[in-house]
């Protein structure tokens, strides 16, 4: 009976993990019918697959106003879920299952990881690489961290646009991480040059004292010169004994860097947690 009981937990345990895992990955078949809007011109399509919610009906009608441009590159989507392991990899696998060797761009919502990730391939990902990725999601996190996923998502779509058409992207945040850096690196700079001089004048300092020590140890050696004997023991085979001096010595001390590329595809992605 126990035994019975114990097999029907473990089963029921078994189920509820598989259940569990099952919940948290990302669904390849919701999104793919999810599209809003398909480019009759290059046939790309636009999806926006909010399985977390975070959007209203309305945000969605006007993200996918965002969307529309943007088929003239390539596929693009807003998706939003949990997957199985951190962001990156999520996004990548996700990617390489609904957009592998096509032109996309996939805006990502983490919310399992608590981080955005724009992930791109083909002509996106000529213009939009990691270090673009990263520069936009790190200009629009701050939203995502207050909880307005629509601006979030709406001002990373628009920022991609504007690369895409050539025009400059602003960095506030990395140029405000660069100040700092700028800053630490000075003051580090600084420092070091401040040790080496303290080091040079000790250096010079115990110069000085080496130059002066032989003349102390000579006045030494001719005093201790001046108690110097002889004895010799005139019937024996010559041999003698002479006493000697000893002189002291000194010392002195010494100084003591995501994207892939696989059959021709090239794709990456960049991220900002929040």
């Amino acid at each position: 009976m126990m035994r019975t009981i114990f097999k029907s937990l473990l089963f029921a345990l078994f189920l509820g993990l598989f259940s569990m895992g099952k919940a948290y990955a990302l669904d390849v078949s919701s999104f793919l019918s999810s599209s809003v809007y398909e480019n009759e011109k290059t046939g790309y399509t636009a999806y926006i697959d909010d399985e977390e919610d975070l959007l209203s009906s309305s945000e969605e009608e006007k993200l996918a106003q965002k969307l529309i441009p943007l088929t003239e590159y390539g596929n693009v989507a807003f998706l939003s879920g949990r997957g199985e392991n951190d962001a990156a990899s999520n996004i990548r696998d996700f990617y390489k299952e609904v957009f592998y060797g096509k032109s996309g761009l996939i805006f990502f919502i983490d919310m399992g990881n608590k981080e955005i990730r724009i992930q791109s391939g083909g002509n996106f990902y000529k213009t939009i690489t990691s270090n673009v990725a990263n520069s936009i999601t790190d200009n629009v996190y701050v939203f995502a961290s207050k909880g307005d996923f629509y601006k979030t998502a709406s001002l990373a779509f628009r920022q991609v646009q504007g690369k895409m058409e050539g025009r400059f992207i602003a960095t506030p945040m990395r140029w405000i991480s660069n100040f700092f850096l700028a800053i630490f690196l000075g003051l580090l700079f600084n420092f070091t040059m401040l040790l080496l001089s303290w080091k040079q004048n000790k250096a010079g300092s115990r110069a000085v004292l080496g130059a002066l020590q032989p003349n102390i140890t000579l006045e030494d050696r001719e005093v201790l010169m001046t108690n110097q004997s002889k004895m010799r023991i005139s019937s024996g085979g010559g041999s003698g004994r002479s006493g000697g001096g000893r002189s002291g010595g000194g010392f002195s001390g010494g100084g003591f860097s995501g994207g892939g590329h696989s059959g021709g595809f090239s794709s990456g992605g960049g991220g900002h947690r929040f």
